[in-house]
């Protein structure tokens, strides 16, 4: 029988026989060779007699990476063209390498070539529950045959830490906060503070977002209500914002709600929640604590009441203060109406009468007044009518009690 099939059996005999005696690790395909390439500076193979060495590439040194992902180890690879050259590859958990620590081997022969080559393995380390989070050796040792047997040519080792792939998404989701609500790349401490958070689960999606957008470095940027729903989508949506869906929600901020009630429109969707899934985090949601945003109904009454009547917008205080009262039905909805006319700060606009009465029209009968009657209410206040009367005359009537019918109150 040929010597090169004899040496070819005696050394399949011997990894059989180290592979039979690892049965207990994993399958072969932790590690796969996916590419093979030349090494440049390979002067050192004219070596006579020489035994097959491996060891690791030199451009790798101590890596960070995370587990559940296939990561790329690379091995350069010298044959002799000896066909009882082998090498084996062992993954160890920490870095005491008992043999016991060892999840995985594998087995591989040289070249029949005298060449150099670097080897690149993918690790599979997607089963998670063999690679949970930790360091990890990579040790590489070449094997030949001696007259006593198997014996070590040379080794080499790698320390790995794999994260918590967890961990990594949670990270990977601060750090698109930040870029999305904040427009800059996020610092070291609150990028470690959020991410920590969401992977303890102390807090959710929900709140994370919520705590960005009413920072005070998303307030002082003094975004528009535009600007502010544009930013939800596209840190919700990861799109810009239609003109008919800006409109939408510009509508319903105009109805007198706070920007949190958007934000629990945005976060509640399906969007967000398919969003924080892929980033394994729990979507959770925005609680409302105005009592403006549980009743936004009364709330638009409200407001409606400040544009008409005080001609301004309000910041929130008022709108909450004035729907609690309807709420609590401290008041009703014409003597809320009454406290807005009869305010100091409407008195001291010292509107005419003609400007007083088209103002009645708009806010109590919402349109605007025609000639005839503003004059009709002319005539009769330079007859004695006071404004009192003439406000209750107003908030009495049927058009007024269906704009009150109308925000459900």
């Amino acid at each position: 029988m040929n010597k090169r099939i004899i040496w070819k059996i005696l050394f399949l005999v011997a990894v059989l026989s180290l592979v039979m005696g690892t049965a207990v690790f994993a399958e072969e395909e932790d590690l796969t060779l996916v590419a093979v390439s030349d090494v440049a500076d390979s002067g050192d193979l004219v070596m006579a007699g020489g035994h097959g060495r491996v060891f690791i590439d030199p451009a790798m040194s101590l890596l960070q990476m995370s587990n559940n992902s296939k990561i790329n180890l690379s091995f350069v690879v010298n044959s002799y063209a000896d066909p009882t050259d082998y090498y084996e590859i062992a993954i160890y958990r920490g870095t005491a390498l008992n043999p016991s620590d060892a999840v995985y081997r594998k087995v591989s022969s040289f070249s029949e070539n005298v060449e150099s080559k670097k080897y690149v393995y993918e690790w599979n380390t997607t089963n998670v529950e063999k690679y949970p989070p930790g360091t990890y050796t990579i040790v590489v040792t070449s094997y030949y045959l001696s007259d006593q047997g198997n014996a070590v040519n040379d080794t080499d080792s790698l320390e790995i830490n794999l994260e918590d792939y967890r961990l990594v998404l949670d990270r990977a989701f601060v750090e698109r906060l930040y870029n999305k609500v904040f427009m800059r790349s996020a610092d070291a401490d609150g990028l470690t503070y959020w991410s920590e958070r969401l992977y303890k689960g102390l807090v959710t999606g929900g709140e994370v977002i919520s705590h960005f957008v009413t920072s005070p470095e998303f307030i002082n940027k003094n975004t528009s209500d535009r600007e502010f729903i544009q930013t939800l989508y596209r840190a919700v949506q990861d799109r810009e914002g239609a003109e008919q869906e800006l409109g939408y929600w510009l509508e319903i901020l105009q109805g007198g709600v706070s920007r949190n009630y958007v934000l629990k429109g945005f976060v509640d969707s399906p969007e967000y929640g398919r969003q924080c899934a892929s980033y394994g985090i729990i979507q959770g949601t925005v609680t409302l604590t105005e009592v403006r945003d549980q009743n936004p109904q009364i709330a638009g009454f409200v407001n409606r009441l400040y544009r008409l009547i005080q001609n301004r917008e309000d910041d929130g205080s008022g709108i909450n203060y004035w729907v609690d009262i309807l709420v609590k039905k401290k008041q009703t909805p014409q003597t809320v109406a009454h406290g807005f006319v009869f305010s100091p700060e409407f008195i001291n606009k010292n509107h005419g009468n003609e400007e007083f009465t088209r103002i009645m029209y708009r806010a109590m009968l919402n349109r605007e007044g025609e000639d005839a009657g503003v004059q009709y209410y002319l005539n009769q206040m330079a007859n004695g009518l006071t404004r009192e009367k003439m406000f209750w005359g107003f908030a009495n009537s049927p058009e007024f009690k269906g704009i009150i019918a109308s925000y459900g109150l």
